[in-house]
């Protein structure tokens, strides 16, 4: 249903995307998986979907109960307040994003982590997507805001997407 922790490459080997999703169906109706568990460890299977922009996966999830709102463990941050919009913007994901704003108003992607970064942040400083901080800017999240390292996402935009630099 996921890949071993860390390991983004590949899912059950194969396996077609059918069957796969057909597995994950039925392991998740059947009762015997919670679709929230582990409740706060960032290896929840609705992160690892987020991580890798596999919407298919997210709507199974979702469809089974669930709960896309969930906040999460990350590194050595003090509190479990990692959301999905986090994890797609790691990854650059905005497939993700977009499915995600289905259900949830952008308000919903301005919320930040436990280091006082909001996904714009995020997104600059791992997966550096310029179409993904686009959309985050779409929604209104502030490439204005300081973080708890004081870095605000125009600072860090000047040093690696110039391009967003130019936007904010």
């Amino acid at each position: 249903v996921r890949p071993d922790e860390g390991n983004l490459d590949s899912k059950l080997r194969g396996i077609s995307e059918a069957d796969r999703q057909a597995l994950l169906q039925d392991v998740l109706s059947s009762g015997c998986a919670d679709p929230n568990f582990p409740l706060v460890y960032w290896s929840n299977p609705a992160v690892h979907a987020s991580f890798e922009g596999d919407v298919d996966a997210l709507e199974t999830l979702r469809a089974n109960g669930c709960n896309l709102r969930q906040k999460f463990e990350w590194v050595l941050q003090e509190e479990p307040l990692l959301s999905l919009v986090h994890a797609a913007a790691f990854n650059g994901q905005e497939k993700v994003l977009r499915y995600l704003r289905t259900y949830y108003p952008p308000s919903f992607f301005r919320e930040l982590d436990a280091t006082g970064s909001n996904a714009l942040h995020v997104t600059l400083e791992s997966s550096r997507d310029v179409g993904t901080a686009n959309y985050l800017l779409e929604q209104k999240v502030d490439g204005f805001a300081m973080n708890d390292a004081r870095r605000s996402p125009l600072s860090m935009s000047i040093e690696v997407l110039p391009e967003l630099a130019r936007t904010l």
